[in-house]
């Protein structure tokens, strides 16, 4: 079975086949403000069809403001230490007028102001050289034009970096699918870091549970006005533990969370994840048996009370299947899933998962036996156009080198078009192409652009698709990823 919508715009859009009794969802945007009549039709696999349903009105509003919050950042002046950019792409073949502002954890204001970027560029902020002082804060973004973000920081004169996707809502529930705490500086350290945007204190609960589910915490705690909470799970838990939290509040909070190992010489960072849901994508993974080379875990979170039954497919990048399978997640329990051991072999690619509840999700990938990692936010919904706020690829690989993963999820191919600029806005690549069904394109921007640069992406596709930015150094000794911007 499969499920089509008219969205009323005169556009229509299909999901694939399904299990007969499936739950399927598809995202639409629309260009106007105005009433849109929405209505929906399935369509078996013989091609009988249901007629279509009734109308549902949905009326789209048209903003004056948009919203980005970077729930953490350190930013000092020593390349040793850690320095963060808040990097801030406008799309619009307009400028954009910004608002910033800079907090430290305690929310104290450290910075407010505005800034104009210019049309289809980037603003690369570095948070001490606004304040004037080196800190560990967070930031609120409001711009008068739709935007899209990532945090990007580096350490030990940029020989560790992770990165992760602003955010663009604030929700009251927060999901953290997979983190690993110990007292040993060598060993894996996590923290849960928490932003409330808000001018009033947020109380919330907090309930931490290793992988099988088992509750190892629940508790409340208050996140002052404008603060950040710096959670350790062991030191609430009173244990070494890997597993999961899910934070719940009385006013809208925005998180990420941050991992490292080997003394402060690795880390990874993902953005925590507002909804669950019941389809996830995974847009790129390698997962071999050496230790030395890119391994990677699916890690899935189910924060029901009751079991999750899960679809998997595994395919390569070339769209070919490698593994389907199920498999049942204990009730508020982890799964972590090598793709190769399903599969039997070595091999980049993407995954699919569905689930009869809602579930999250992130994909943890490291190299160079545990010194090097990087991590992304599960993807809950393909989307037709997709942002990449930033990225460096030259062609020396001690330098910054960049790949856009880009997953074509529907069985039908997807065809793209691809925009590439430099920060400042200019045009330095524009083309399309084909990602064959369920393939995944590994788009190299100085290949398509013929030149060393940084800057930004926008793709626009006839399908759903999902993506991630991979970033690398030091000739595959630093590595960071974020998910793209729907």
């Amino acid at each position: 079975m499969k499920y089509t919508f008219d969205w009323g715009d005169g556009s229509t859009a299909s999901t694939d086949f399904v299990d007969s009794g499936t739950t399927a969802s598809m995202s639409h945007s629309w260009t106007n403000a105005g009433v849109y009549q929405i209505k929906a039709m399935a369509t078996d696999s013989r091609g009988a069809t249901s007629g279509w349903s009734e109308a549902a009105a949905v009326e789209i509003i048209e903003r004056e403001e948009w919203t980005l919050y970077y729930p953490d950042f350190t930013d000092t002046t020593n390349p040793d230490n850690w320095r963060s950019w808040l990097m801030i792409q406008n799309p619009s073949d307009e400028a954009a007028n910004i608002q910033l502002e800079l907090r430290d954890r305690t929310g104290v204001l450290r910075y407010s102001g505005s800034q104009t970027i210019p049309a289809n560029a980037v603003a690369a902020i570095r948070p001490k050289n606004l304040a004037g002082v080196e800190f560990a804060g967070s930031a609120a973004v409001t711009s008068d034009r739709p935007i899209a973000g990532a945090c990007e920081i580096n350490r030990n004169n940029n020989d560790m970096c992770m990165s992760y996707s602003a955010i663009d809502q604030g929700s009251n529930q927060l999901f953290y699918p997979d983190f690993t705490d110990t007292t040993n500086p060598d060993n894996w350290r996590s923290w849960l870091m928490i932003q409330n945007p808000s001018d009033e204190a947020a109380n919330i609960q907090l309930e931490l549970r290793d992988r099988t589910g088992v509750l190892r915490y629940s508790g409340s705690q208050t996140i002052p006005a404008n603060a950040v909470a710096a959670i350790r799970p062991r030191n609430l838990a009173g244990v070494e533990f890997a597993g999961s939290a899910v934070v719940t509040s009385d006013r809208p909070i925005a998180g990420t969370c941050e991992i490292n190992r080997n003394n402060n010489d690795m880390c990874m960072s993902y953005g925590a994840i507002d909804q669950g849901s019941n389809q996830l994508f995974y847009p790129d993974f390698t997962d071999t048996t050496n230790p030395d080379n890119w391994r990677s875990w699916l890690m899935l979170q189910n924060p029901s009370d009751e079991p999750a039954n899960i679809q998997l497919e595994l395919r390569d990048r070339a769209g070919v299947l490698r593994y389907s399978g199920s498999r049942t997640i204990p009730a508020n329990g982890v799964a972590a899933i090598r793709p190769r051991n399903l599969a039997g072999v070595e091999f980049a690619g993407s995954a699919v998962v569905t689930s009869d509840r809602p579930i999250a999700g992130a994909c943890e990938i490291n190299r160079n036996n545990n010194d090097m990692c990087m991590s992304y936010s599960a993807i809950d919904q393909g989307s037709n156009q997709l942002f990449y706020p930033d990225f460096t690829d030259t062609i020396n690989p001690d330098n910054w080198r960049s790949w856009l993963m880009l997953q074509n999820p529907a069985d039908e191919p997807a065809n793209i078009q691809l925009e590439l600029r430099d920060r400042a806005g200019g045009l330095l690549y524009a083309g399309s192409q084909t990602i064959p069904a369920n393939g995944v394109a590994a788009i190299r921007p100085r290949i398509m652009a013929g030149v060393e640069f940084a800057g930004s992406a926008v793709v626009k596709s006839d399908r759903p698709i999902a993506g991630a930015c991979e970033i690398n150094r030091n000739n595959n000794n630093m590595c960071m990823s974020y998910k793209a911007t729907e």
